[in-house]
């Protein structure tokens, strides 16, 4: 029969010289790890170009008046964020790692009720077994009252046949973008058709909070490829002993965007990191260029030999002028992608405060129930004094952040649309005096459609690294998340002729 095992993934050999200009647009996560690593290495021409006032990008992280961090994008830490705990001991020694699972609690579910209520709520566990409960033979009269050794067996058995089906599609590899399938016929659906087809529902309240309360779509939509790729054995076998305990989940005492500034700040020497630098225009011929507009409001120009574009590419593809076809049609497979809104707010103290409060069914659109086809209803609200053990020196207010999901891409006037979301919500659960703060509607989760997965799209742009002198990194060519991001950017290193 022969070996049907995809082929690993290995990056192109990438011809690089460290006295060359090298140009790196985008200031987040991809882009600041790799100015840093290219200074490490001794790179001696580097300029990055942040468009907005900050590094970090979606890993951005506001501190209140009281002097609380409040993560308002990346946030988490799991058991298999070796490559980041790596650049934290380097960087950011002081940026301590903290729990999340003690006090976080999930509502909208048969034993909650009333889904607005915030006191109410059911630990990670009970999400998991109900929803296997609902998967199994189990009559639904008996879900409120069912014993956990009853929906344990259909859980844990829906664990091993996914470890087993996820090896025989993609074979055997290290964390990170998968091989491409060999049958792509086999994973050529959504995440939840997959579920579905391989009788796989006890796993649903699992990958509800694996895959899309991270942000990372619903699995009605989301293509199975990149659930397949984020939910790897590996994150899975970690956590064989009990697969619903979440003391593996951390966050950050500092936020994210501390590690970030942090790695742009040691090498500050040696790479010219420019925010407030917008990008306008990039030639690629004889003379390559990139045209932006600086902090001033003042037209530049700057000459390259090496382009990095650490950007989405969903979005911005077409700021590269001389994109060759093969380039075009490779970039034309995206989907339009996902909003993920965060919002810090203010309001009076509540009875109970808890570390998170989750409602996972939240993020699917229902027109009947909402009003509108998109979503955007409250489905998650984190407070971070709580997780970082801090006292509320106000005592009478307190600082959150709530999070909110449009399942289609960003567009003019979402802001409005989710404010207006935002105070319903808060106001049906009771909140009273609300202040917003602050909020960031981001483009999410870029990611290539089944149609652009099934033409090869991450596959083609990793094995075109380097050409036209230029390489492509980020979440949108890989995974949204930093662990995929750094990792990418790792691999590309390792394949540096320099």
């Amino acid at each position: 029969m022969g070996n049907s095992s995809p082929k690993p993934v290995k990056a192109p050999r990438i011809a690089m010289d460290k006295n060359k200009a090298v140009v790196i647009i985008g200031g987040g996560p991809a882009g600041v790890h790799m100015a840093s690593q290219l200074a490490e290495r001794g790179y001696t021409n580097v300029t990055l170009l942040e468009a907005s006032a900050e590094l970090g990008g979606k890993s951005r992280t506001t501190v209140d008046k009281d002097g609380v961090p409040h993560d308002m994008g990346t946030c988490y830490l799991s058991n298999r964020y070796g490559p980041i705990r790596d650049l934290l001991a380097e960087y950011d020694s002081g940026n301590a790692e903290v729990d999340v699972a003690p006090g976080m609690v999930f509502g909208g579910l048969q034993r909650d009720g009333d889904d607005k209520d915030y006191t109410n709520g059911v630990s990670f566990k009970d999400v998991v077994l109900e929803k296997a409960e609902e998967a199994s033979a189990i009559p639904s009269a008996c879900w409120p009252i069912c014993p956990d050794f009853l929906s344990t067996p259909a859980f844990v058995s829906a664990f091993v046949k996914y470890i087993r089906l996820h090896k025989k599609l993609l074979g055997s590899y290290d964390y990170g973008m998968p091989p491409r399938p060999r049958d792509f016929a086999a994973v050529d659906m959504t995440a939840m058709e997959f579920l579905n087809k391989h009788k796989l529902l006890a796993m649903v309240g699992l990958l509800r909070y694996s895959v899309q309360l991270q942000g990372y779509g619903v699995l009605e939509t989301v293509p199975a490829l990149y659930m397949l790729w984020w939910v790897h054995p590996n994150l899975l076998l970690g956590a064989l002993k009990d697969p619903t305990d979440l003391t593996s989940m951390k966050m950050l005492s500092k936020g994210y965007q501390s590690l970030w500034r942090s790695m742009a700040q040691a090498h500050s020497a040696k790479v010219n990191f420019m925010t407030g630098a917008r990008v306008t225009r990039i030639i690629r011929g004889d003379t390559p260029s990139v045209s932006f507009v600086d902090a001033n409001g003042t037209a530049n120009f700057l000459a390259f030999d090496k382009l990095i574009m650490a950007v989405d590419m969903s979005r911005m593809a077409g700021l590269v002028d001389d994109l060759t076809p093969a380039e075009k049609d490779m970039f034309s497979g995206y989907s339009d992608g996902n909003v993920y809104c965060s919002t810090l707010y203010e309001s009076d103290n509540r009875p109970v405060e808890f570390t998170s409060k989750l409602w996972m069914d939240r993020m699917l659109p229902d027109v009947e129930r909402d009003g509108n086809a998109d979503g955007g209803r409250i489905h998650a609200i984190r407070n971070f004094r709580v997780i970082n053990g801090m006292d509320n020196v106000d005592k009478v207010r307190e600082t959150r952040v709530a999070f909110q999901y449009l399942e289609r891409g960003l567009k003019d006037g979402d802001d409005a649309i989710l404010l207006q979301r935002l105070e319903q919500g808060l106001a049906d659960a009771g909140d009273t005096n609300v202040v917003v703060l602050e909020q960031n509607a981001w483009p999410y989760m870029p990611r290539f459609t089944n149609a652009g997965l099934r033409q090869g799209g991450p596959w083609r742009v990793l094995a075109s690294q380097g050409a036209n002198n230029t390489l492509w990194i980020g979440s949108s060519v890989c995974f949204e998340s930093v662990l995929d991001v750094v990792g990418y950017n790792n691999r590309l290193l390792a394949s540096f002729d320099d």
